[in-house]
């Protein structure tokens, strides 16, 4: 299966082949950038400030709905190991622990990813930029 070159351009609404990003958009009021005097426009930085809060919103959202595909994955897996293993061998060794406990140790760390982790906050990127600095 493949798509077109046109289904993943960005192309503005009057058509333009210019791709566009969010500090970009013209349908955004100020977030084309610095204003006549050359200063940034207040406007323009709050937009971006909400253009990255979206997109950082956005990515926690998708790590969320990857975790539940993921522990529905795992549950209908190993779901069906625990029926081949109850049907072919029940009261013998329980091998499927193998396969749900190293897989677990999976899910853990992507649930652990999704709702658990921050991301660092700007005096933690600060203090590492320095601390490469002083190498």
């Amino acid at each position: 299966m493949t798509m077109t070159a046109n289904a993943h351009s960005n192309k503005s609404v009057s058509g333009d082949d210019h791709d566009l990003t969010s500090r970009e958009d013209p349908s955004i009021p100020g977030v084309l950038g610095p204003t006549a005097g050359g200063e940034p426009d207040a406007v323009s930085d709050r937009t971006g400030a909400a253009a990255e809060l979206r997109a950082r919103a956005l990515q926690r959202l998708k790590k969320k709905a990857d975790f539940r595909n993921h522990l529905l994955i795992y549950c209908l897996v190993n779901g069906m190991l625990l029926i081949i293993w109850a049907v072919t061998s029940a009261g013998g060794f329980f091998w499927p622990v193998f396969a749900m406990a190293g897989w677990g140790i999976g899910l853990v760390a992507n649930y652990y990813d999704a709702y658990v982790k921050q991301e660092p906050t700007e005096a933690q990127v600060a203090a590492e930029v320095e601390r490469l600095r002083d190498r």
